[in-house]
């Protein structure tokens, strides 16, 4: 743990300071998500199993206690589903951040001119809204830098 501490950290640290390495390692995380969501849902999806595996366990008569099994794995599965699109939907939200950031690098007016279809955060918008050429000037000069200085102190 300690080595983690003192290695892994201040590299990570380093590595937010590059805005293209953290638009790849975002890129990476959502083919990798989105390809797990994909071998779930077929897993789900197949009704072949599920027929037979449902005529195996389920008798003629159900029972109280076997209905608030199911229940229970319901309220289970849904809420792993609804924390899956969450995320799925967040990081979604801050690749296309990255990207507007990323496309705005060498823009000469110094403002991020928004590209992505979705909407920002509700901080950004009382932020930066008004004074688009402050969130360039964070994003490009002093933000880098102060991840920098962090991760070498």
């Amino acid at each position: 743990m300690l080595g983690y501490g003192l290695v892994q950290v201040p590299l990570d640290v380093y590595h937010h300071s590059r805005t293209s390495y953290m638009l790849s390692h975002i890129q990476f995380k959502l083919s990798k998500r989105y390809i797990s969501k994909l071998c779930l849902q077929i897993k789900f999806n197949d009704s072949e199993d599920y027929r037979a595996t449902a005529a195996n366990e389920l008798t003629d008569l159900v029972t109280e206690k076997q209905l608030i099994k199911l229940h229970g794995l319901l309220k289970k599965n849904t809420h792993i589903h609804h924390r899956v699109q969450a995320s799925w939907i967040n990081m979604i939200h801050e690749a296309f951040y990255i990207e507007d950031v990323l496309n705005n690098e060498n823009n000469t007016n110094h403002s991020i001119i928004k590209q992505s279809p979705l909407p920002r955060s509700w901080l950004r918008q009382k932020l930066f809204d008004e004074h688009p050429v402050l969130e360039w000037y964070i994003f490009f000069l002093i933000r880098p830098w102060a991840l920098r200085i962090l991760a070498i102190s």
